[in-house]
């Protein structure tokens, strides 16, 4: 129990450690991906191997690991050193946070804050959004990749991302399927329209994680029935505060 209560801030540390010798030693990235993803579902695996709670272990693995994943692909095309690390130590942060309320849900559940864990996984999203979005956006301008392969990608990932957060709420499963479908390619289309828009790739993919969140929380509370008038308008004027002061501040390319 000791060993676990530790593994928090050892697998921060050492994801943050493995992210740092990329930058250092670019040619690792792979062996750093690798490793660091492989620190993150072994914490996951160690607290549902111990939990009393029957659980799948790769519910607790996939947003840390698909954030890490989205950080690498989007450090790629970051250029500024400081802001670089400044990025690792958020994630390092956020790493940390993470694993902690899901030892706190698993293994002791005295200390775990009501709704702390399906919070996480709606911001963490989030950012997961961005920064693969940012990442889709990047990739599609500099390199030649097919958009039909990315926009496979960005629908298998939004998936398994609004699945995640819909099933932490403890929604139907045979709802969350048909919800997951209909978002997954509303947001896959949202992509394909921003793709012709001129700004750069940290505008698009701001754009993109803000629609997400916006459909994301809007379908969770339409299927917990807690939807109403006031909710709607309070999201759909978060959205477009949102996307007009970006606008404004945009970078055309």
């Amino acid at each position: 129990m000791k060993y676990n209560k530790l593994l928090p801030i050892l697998t921060s540390i050492l994801v943050f450690i493995f992210l740092e010798i990329y930058i250092i030693w670019p040619f690792l990235i792979y062996f750093c991906f690798v490793a660091a993803n492989f620190m993150i579902i072994y914490t996951a695996w160690c607290f549902c191997r111990k939990t009393e709670i029957k659980e799948n272990f790769f519910d607790y693995f996939i947003i840390p690991s698909l954030l890490t994943s989205s950080i690498i692909a989007y450090s790629v095309f970051v250029k500024e050193g400081f802001f670089l690390h400044l990025l690792f130590v958020v994630h390092f942060f956020l790493i940390y946070i993470y694993f902690k309320i899901i030892y706190n849900y698993l293994l002791k559940k005295s200390s775990y804050i009501e709704s702390s864990l399906s919070n996480f996984f709606l911001y963490g999203n989030f950012l997961v959004i961005f920064f693969i979005g940012s990442s889709a956006f990047a990739f599609q301008s500099f390199i030649d990749i097919s958009a039909w392969v990315i926009m496979i990608i960005i629908i298998f990932i939004i998936a398994i991302i609004l699945f995640e957060i819909l099933k932490i709420n403890n929604i139907d499963k045979e709802k969350i399927f048909f919800y997951v479908a209909i978002g997954s390619l509303i947001i896959a289309e949202i992509y394909w329209a921003l793709s012709y828009m001129p700004f750069n790739y940290n505008i698009l993919g701001f754009l993109l994680a803000v629609c997400y969140y916006v459909l994301s929380d809007l379908t969770r509370i339409t299927l917990k029935n807690n939807i109403s008038k006031i909710v709607v308008r309070r999201y759909v004027i978060f959205s477009l505060i949102s996307i007009i002061i970006i606008l404004l501040t945009a970078t055309w390319v």
